[in-house]
């Protein structure tokens, strides 16, 4: 059985398995909700998951908002503008 071993911190290896999965078509919503949620909370910017996952602003959002967690929100920033 082939074995590849990657000598990466864990969300380096996160990311090149949601890239191996997307590329077999074997990605899954749930679990890429939670794997978003993990690297966010493990203090990966919203650029890096993007670059490192190979998603778009709008996938991001998407799936940060299907965990409900504000957390994920945290770094962004927020205007104030409140139409009148």
């Amino acid at each position: 059985m082939p074995v590849v071993v990657i000598e990466k911190d864990i969300s380096n290896r996160m990311a090149s398995t949601i890239r191996h999965n997307r590329a077999r078509g074997s990605h899954d919503v749930d679990l890429m909700s939670d794997i978003v949620s993990e690297l966010a909370r493990s203090g990966m910017s919203d650029a890096w998951i993007m670059k490192n996952i190979g998603m778009d602003m709008d996938e991001l959002l998407r799936l940060k908002q299907l965990t409900g967690l504000t957390a994920l929100f945290a770094n962004n920033e927020f205007s104030n503008f409140i139409e009148e």
